[in-house]
């Protein structure tokens, strides 16, 4: 009988549900029953219900209230015995002791595999309690690098176990992204700069919207456009900061995408852009290198361990508005260095981020685990 496999993740937009994915995609000789748990305050994705439909993939979701929910941890303890998996797999913070609970409880052993995936300088205090109790009780603890590992073993010393942490990066279908001939940005056609992510506080969209403000009093205001996919909390704020800079015209709120929306919009791109307080491995960044665009990206954790400046992207400082506004210019103006980034982005994308190099390494551990 199958190994059972349940992967516990957040059910609105964020890199949880690509990642769950490319995950079981490569998984291509069924070896393992997998079965989705979506969790959260927002509703299931419409395309992950179809994605795990037409993979005939279980799935069930749980939603939470807002603020302290007690309710809801009993509901994923209740979904977890209905379930009754072999392996319970967590994608991101909140939901250990449900999961211990179940493990303790449980009269055949459960294993659980804590993938680690929230920037621990923008960790909340629910999560960092979430990070202790993987680290006393996860069975194992997945890093997407040796990064962020070395700071969770600097900051909980008498706690942290080498024999159960292991490092595998996201993956992600480069097959699926693909990319196509990009055009070389100039006054004949409309140059098409775009970031995509939730819209929430943790990300930079407010200075890159007023770095392309100072684009639009250059001579390539008459063809030039921002394009925003993704929708959240601070939506209204950007809005109304775009219409104080009379560049409405010029910016689009392109709201959420599906994965075939998605690949459209990354592909019409000239340049990608990914403004960021903090990553651990930006599901976005890889999807824009697997479709061979140029990307600036903030200069900040999580991005500069991923990202090389100068050789597979453009890194400037976080909130400087001059050196984002340098940095589009320099891709707009330099067709040599758009392709050599973007070139070299693309091929450590599939070195390092395919989705079937990941899932070797974490299949690997889950056989491990199994013995």
């Amino acid at each position: 009988m199958k190994p059972r496999l349940l992967h516990i993740l957040y059910s609105g937009l964020g890199g949880h549900g690509s990642d769950f994915f490319s995950t079981i995609t490569a998984d291509q000789p069924n070896e393992f029953s997998h079965v989705a748990l979506f969790a959260g305050i927002e509703p299931v994705r419409e395309e992950y219900k179809k994605k795990c439909n037409h993979l005939n993939v279980e799935w069930n979701y749980v939603q939470k209230k807002k603020g302290l929910d007690f309710s809801y941890y009993r509901k994923v303890f209740n979904r977890m015995k209905n379930i009754n998996p072999d392996f319970i797999i967590l994608y991101g913070s909140g939901l250990m002791l449900p999961a211990i609970t179940f493990k303790i409880i449980k009269t055949t052993k459960c294993k659980i595999i804590k993938r680690e995936t929230q920037a621990n300088h923008l960790k909340r205090p629910i999560d960092w309690f979430d990070t202790i109790c993987a680290l006393l009780f996860a069975d194992r603890i997945i890093y997407l690098t040796h990064t962020y590992r070395d700071e969770i073993k600097k900051k909980f010393e008498l706690l942290f176990n080498n024999q159960k942490v292991s490092i595998i990066p996201n993956g992600i279908d480069t097959s699926f992204f693909g990319q196509r001939p990009k055009h070389n940005p100039g006054h004949e056609r409309t140059i098409l700069i775009g970031m995509q992510s939730r819209l929430v506080s943790i990300k930079d969209h407010k200075t890159l919207i007023h770095a392309f403000a100072l684009i639009n009093e250059t001579h390539f205001a008459g063809n030039i456009k921002l394009l925003i996919a993704g929708d959240g909390e601070t939506l209204g704020e950007l809005q109304q900061l775009v219409f104080q800079l009379s560049i409405t015209d010029k910016v689009e709120f392109l709201g959420m995408l599906d994965e075939v929306e998605l690949v459209r919009f990354l592909n019409e791109l000239d340049i990608y852009v990914h403004a960021s307080y903090g990553e651990t491995m930006s599901t976005a960044i890889l999807q824009a290198m697997a479709c061979k665009l140029p990307i600036i990206a903030s200069d900040v954790l999580g991005i500069n361990n991923m990202l090389t400046d100068k050789e597979t992207a453009l890194l400037v400082p976080l909130e400087d508005v001059q050196s984002m506004f340098g940095a589009i210019m320099n891709l707009i103006n330099d067709p040599y260095l758009k392709t050599q980034i973007s070139e070299n982005a693309y091929e450590d994308c599939v070195l390092r981020y395919s989705n079937t190099h990941s899932w070797a390494l974490f299949k690997k551990e889950i056989l491990l685990l199994a013995n």
